[in-house]
């Protein structure tokens, strides 16, 4: 998605096969996952990215179809010599913000782990079609979790974690990561990711850290 995870040198891993049996998908993920059925609505919106200490360390702009659509408000020093290089990895993402864009990035089967009164949450092997090696290595070690209300038949959270540590390189390993996600309706219905908290416990040169980024989206404003 455009939302940018930052200090996490991956994300994106060997391409993992589509699901043969997505047909078989039961109907409540189905319809979660499957996009908007009709025209799409185009908003402009902020997103800013919080690190561990909970200081704000990147907010930029998106406004579709301007010349830049990404603009930066706010960049800390430490990403600042990097702004060049963040505009261009934004902009090659593009505008994905949204919780229902999910069914190519499944693998395999679909399963039911729980379900409440309002609520069903289901489990797949996740996949991505524009990770590089690194990030589809470390897809396939892990789970993706997508609860679905009952009601609006729509996404409201959203979980990626680690099952078992990787090594991206001789010289580190991600010991856990774990990226929550939580939905919410912009005004045209259609759930976006307004906050996504991303963790992650890494090993780097026999240091040990624990990183935590916060990235939020608000003022949406639709585009006529």
């Amino acid at each position: 998605m455009a939302l940018k995870i930052l200090a996490i040198p991956f994300f994106a891993l060997a391409l993992l096969p589509m699901s043969a049996s997505a047909s078989d998908w039961p109907e409540l993920f189905s319809d979660a996952v499957s996009g908007p059925a009709g025209p799409v609505t185009l908003y402009s919106y902020e997103a800013s990215s919080r690190d561990v200490t909970g200081d704000e360390v990147m907010r930029y702009r998106f406004t579709p179809g301007a010349t830049p659509e990404f603009e930066f408000i706010s960049l800390s020093k430490k990403f600042e010599r990097n702004k060049d290089d963040l505009l261009i990895e934004l902009e090659g993402e593009g505008d994905d913000i949204w919780c229902d864009d999910v069914a190519h990035k499944v693998a395999g089967d679909v399963r039911q782990v729980a379900e409440d009164e309002d609520t069903v949450t289901f489990a797949f092997q996740p996949t991505d079609p524009l990770a590089d090696e690194d990030e589809a290595a470390l897809l396939e070690k892990s789970v993706a979790r997508v609860t679905v209300n009952k009601a609006s038949r729509q996404i409201s959270d959203v979980v990626y974690e680690l099952t078992e540590p990787f090594k991206p390189a001789v010289v580190a390993k991600i010991n856990a990561f774990k990226l929550e996600g939580s939905c919410v309706a912009a005004p045209s219905g259609r759930p976006y990711f307004q906050q996504l908290t991303v963790s992650m416990d890494l090993s780097t040169l026999g240091e040990r850290e624990w990183d935590v980024t916060v990235q939020t989206v608000e003022n949406l404003q639709e585009v006529n």
